[in-house]
Formats: structure tokens, C-alpha cells, sequence
């Protein structure tokens, strides 16, 4: 058995408030939030839920931007019993309604920003507590409830509630590739247990100081930070929103030598046009998912970091793989397992593969309550996912001898060309690396003989470029299916709010269009 801290969220806020006191928790701009601090005042907020009528098991709407007071109503509603619904603020209409009805919510915590667009949908959810934050004068606040009121007075003893490892934590709604996001329930111990691990990986010690601007209602911010930071004793500095040209001296302003850098935030600041002192700032580490092979390296030395990649998804509690502390780093892998979990690459029979062979990512939970509880209100895709006793990922990789993961794509990102599978990250990978080129998105787009052609929308540096170009440097790095026949330029690619991951259903929308298309252009591929 693995050793633990406790067995739920309450609890260890509970041990580290007691442990730490008034030291530094959380920076947020000016402020300093210590361990008491969000201690008392989530128990001074939990009280006041439950005496409007919040109990255990309520499911709460959080449609926040990052600040103190986010987590210290996650916390409150982690001792209440309540399970917390994050919302992405950048949903509008239609995945705001389903989440509101899907949750089956009675509560919201909203921010003051975010009303306008909340308003039109509030008979639609049958919301019965509103709760306003950051109020501004314009503000109505009839049928709402100021969030200062949650905090005017109160006790701030600890709560009676009984919590086991098993109740549920979170719905956390994940962006699906098609159809509606699926609510992913997530335990207390799952909570725990991967905080604790995630403080192994990011090799946290006393002194330490992480840096997020990931958003706190996706589950790295949460897990990979605020809680590995809490069970290691340590504090973190919150930034409000991510800013590629502030990223760096925001990291020097708090002094911050652990970072949080997802693969999408280290690639957009990769791009970012080099300063003589890009390496002179406090960080010595930077968390994230794999990063490519080829600018791996060059990022540690221009940043002066080392990087440290991962694995994981919402519903594996955000782990799966990583490099231990005692393993060697091994640059474009994903790491090696975390010890709880049996990680596997199979076909699609769900045969285990042999090393080298590239299938997809499937994972059996070794210890209860360490991954997702199920899809909240959905059995048939809670079966689907966990077909044969193993969590299908919807990822590609393989492994060495030595058993280390590489990343190749997800399997929704492949292209099924000329009866060929193509990875449409590899081939941006390439593209990437041609020295005009800022960035690109491939996607797949009808073909006249069935399957699907290649597309790749590309945006320039500073410049002039072909498509001629393009597709030689192709040539030269990839087999002849894996090339683009079409080529589209763009000013920049559509990207995601907050976490700017490349929004692909939108550029597949554009279809063909009027895209320089190899073959009508005459230009020949050389068959190796």
C-alpha cells in the first residue's frame, strides 16, 4: 500500500492548515493567501452553503476566472460534500446549457464578467442560488447573493461532514472530439492520491515556488499545482490568464523556479521571437505533456530549464506516466507508469502490443477510487471507454525496450489516406520545423477516391513563402502518402480560449476551399 497524507480533499486541507499555518499558500497579484487563511475562510463559505441549503452530494456550477476565491470555494464545497462543476469561461450558449441541465445544478458561483452571457439561459436549468463574485455597481443583484455574504460572518470551525475516498469530487465536463462533452466524475482519493504523485513528478522540495496560468477549471491547474503544491508544504503564484510575452516575468515577479507549461503553452512560447535574456529567469523546471523531439532540447537551453513531461488525462486524475525521479529523462517520451496504474499499448482487438509497435494508450487502475468514477448520467460511453477491463485513452504511442512511452497523436487526429493512417501531428511536426513557418494545423478533407486528402493550414513568419515549399520539405522528411496535396495560408489558426489548443473542427469546416492543391498544380511526388 502506497503511503498517503489522508483519504479526502477535507482532510488534508484540514492536516495542512494545521502543518503550515500562516505561510504562503497561494500569490495572487498583490495578495498573499496562507495555509489558515483558505483554511478558515472555505469553512466560514462551507458553513454558509449549507445553511442555504447546499448539502452533500449537491452538485455546484463554478463559472470563475482564477483567483483566491476559486479555490477557496472548491475547498468549501470539498468539505461540504458538495461536488464541484467547473465551467470553461469561454462557453457560451449551447455547452453552457448542457452543462447546466446535464449537471442537474441548483447552485452557481459566477463571476461578475461572465452574467451577460449567463443571463439568457437561467430558466433553462432550473438554477435556485446564484452567487455573484466580484460585484460591480451596474450589477443587478436581485434573486443574487454577493459572495461577500458568504464571508461577512460564520463559524469557522471544521465541519462535521463524513466524506468517504469514494464520493465524488468534481464533474468535470471534457471537450470531446464529437458530440456533447461527457461530465467526468471524479472521487476525493482521486484528488489525493494524484496531488500526491504529481509532487514526485514535478520533484518538489521545501523552497520550491510553482507558477499556473492554466485555468482552475480544467483539472491540471488543480492537480498539478494547487495540490501537489499543498501536499509538499510549498506555495504557488495564480496568474489570472495565460500571456505568452508575460509569461516569463511574471515568473520573475514571484520568483518562481517550478512552471507549468503545457505542450500548447510551451510550443506558443517557444514561438515567441527570442530575447537576449529568455533564459535569465528563477525556473529550474517546467511541467508538461510531450514535448517534440525536435525543439525539445533547444527549449531547456533557451529557457534554462529542465523539462519535465507527463501523461494523463480528466479522467485518469491526470496522471498516467512520467519520469520518476530516479529514472533517467529521456527526450520525446511521456515518461514510464506511475505505480498505480497498469498502462498498456494494444491493437484493436485489445492485444498487447510488443515495443516499438504503435497502438493505443489503455490503462487498468491498480488502486481503487484512483481514476474517474464513471461519465456522470452516461453508462453507455462509461462501457464503451472501459471495454474489456481497460480505459481506451483515444491516443496513439508506443514504448522502447526499457518500457518509456512516446506520444504519436491522438487517434481522432489520424487521416486515413490512400488506406494509409497518417498522423496529422507528425506531419505538423514537420512543417513546424521549416524555418518560415510560425505554425500549421493538417487536418483531413474529402478525396475523390474515398478516404480522406491531406490539408495543411500554415501560418508564416515574416516573409514570403510557397506552397512549393512546403510540400519539398515534406519530400525530404516524410513518406509520400504523409504529404499534403493541399495547402492553405492563414494569419493564425483558431485556437481554443484559455488553454489555445487548436480548434480543428473549424478548419475541417472550411473543407477544400480554395487551397493550392498539388496535383492541379502539376507538381510531382517522388515515390522512395
Amino acid at each position: 500500500m502506497l503511503d498517503f497524507p489522508c483519504g479526502n480533499l477535507k482532510e488534508l486541507i484540514e492536516k495542512k492548515a494545521a502543518e503550515n499555518g500562516n505561510k504562503s499558500y497561494c500569490l495572487y497579484e498583490d495578495r498573499v493567501i496562507t495555509y489558515e487563511k483558505v483554511h478558515q475562510d472555505s469553512n466560514i463559505i462551507a458553513h454558509n452553503l449549507r445553511k442555504l441549503g447546499v448539502k452533500k452530494g449537491d452538485p455546484v456550477l463554478v463559472f470563475l476566472y482564477n483567483s483566491p476565491e476559486y479555490i477557496m470555494i472548491w475547498f468549501a464545497l470539498a468539505k461540504l460534500g458538495a461536488v464541484m462543476v467547473p465551467i470553461n469561461t469561454a462557453l457560451r450558449r449551447n455547452d453552457l446549457t448542457h452543462i447546466i441541465e446535464d449537471s442537474e445544478a441548483r447552485t452557481i458561483v459566477i463571476e461578475s464578467e461572465l452574467l451577460d452571457g449567463y443571463k439568457e439561459l437561467r430558466d433553462r436549468g432550473g438554477i435556485e442560488r446564484e452567487i455573484l463574485i466580484r460585484t460591480k455597481p451596474s450589477d443587478d443583484l436581485e434573486h443574487m447573493i454577493p459572495f461577500e455574504n458568504l464571508l461577512k460572518e460564520g463559524s469557522s470551525d471544521d465541519l462535521d461532514t463524513e466524506i468517504n475516498v469514494s464520493d465524488p469530487m468534481c464533474i468535470m465536463y471534457t471537450s470531446g472530439t464529437t458530440g456533447k462533452s461527457k461530465g467526468v466524475v471524479l472521487p476525493h482519493f482521486c484528488y489525493v492520491n494524484s496531488g500526491r504523485e504529481m509532487a514526485r513528478y514535478a520533484r518538489l522540495k521545501p523552497g520550491d515556488r510553482m507558477l499556473t496560468a492554466l485555468p482552475l477549471f480544467h483539472i491540471g491547474a488543480q492537480l498539478v499545482v494547487a495540490l501537489s503544491a499543498m501536499i509538499a508544504n510549498i506555495d504557488f503564484a495564480l496568474i489570472k490568464r495565460f500571456s505568452a510575452s508575460k509569461f516569463w516575468d511574471q515568473a520573475r515577479k514571484y520568483n518562481c523556479n517550478v512552471v507549468h507549461c503545457i505542450i500548447t503553452l510551451a510550443h506558443i512560447l517557444y514561438r515567441q521571437k527570442e530575447k537576449p535574456d529568455d533564459a535569465d529567469n528563477p525556473a529550474e523546471r517546467a511541467l508538461g505533456g510531450g514535448m517534440a523531439e525536435a525543439i525539445w532540447e533547444k527549449f531547456e537551453h533557451r529557457f534554462g530549464v529542465t523539462y519535465l513531461a507527463f501523461y494523463g488525462l480528466t479522467e485518469t486524475g491526470c496522471l498516467c506516466t512520467y519520469t520518476p525521479r530516479t529514472n533517467k529523462i529521456k527526450v520525446g517520451s511521456i515518461g514510464l507508469p506511475v505505480p498505480y496504474q497498469r498502462v498498456e499499448i494494444v491493437n484493436d482487438n485489445d492485444e498487447i502490443l510488443p515495443p516499438y509497435a504503435h497502438g493505443e494508450i489503455v490503462i487498468r487502475p491498480e488502486l481503487p477510487y484512483s481514476m474517474m468514477l464513471r461519465y456522470h448520467k452516461n453508462p453507455e460511453a462509461t462501457l464503451e471507454a472501459w471495454r474489456n477491463l481497460w480505459f481506451h485513452t483515444g491516443d496513439i504511442a508506443y514504448r522502447d525496450e526499457e518500457g518509456y512511452f512516446f506520444f504519436v497523436g491522438r487517434r481522432n487526429y489520424f487521416i486515413r489516406c490512400r488506406g494509409e493512417n497518417v498522423s496529422a501531428e507528425e506531419v505538423e511536426g514537420v512543417i513546424n520545423t521549416y524555418q518560415k513557418v510560425k505554425e500549421s494545423a493538417v487536418v483531413g478533407v474529402p478525396g475523390e477516391i474515398g478516404d480522406e486528402d491531406i490539408k495543411a493550414f500554415v501560418v508564416p513568419k515574416e516573409g514570403p513563402i510557397t506552397p512549393e515549399e512546403i510540400v519539398h520539405w515534406c519530400e525530404e522528411r516524410l513518406a509520400y502518402f504523409k504529404i499534403p496535396r493541399y495547402i492553405e495560408f492563414l494569419d493564425e489558426l483558431p485556437l481554443t480560449a484559455e488553454v489555445n489548443r487548436v480548434e480543428r473542427y473549424k478548419l475541417k469546416e472550411r473543407g477544400i476551399g480554395n487551397a493550392w492543391d498539388r496535383e492541379s498544380a502539376g507538381y510531382k511526388i517522388k515515390r522512395k
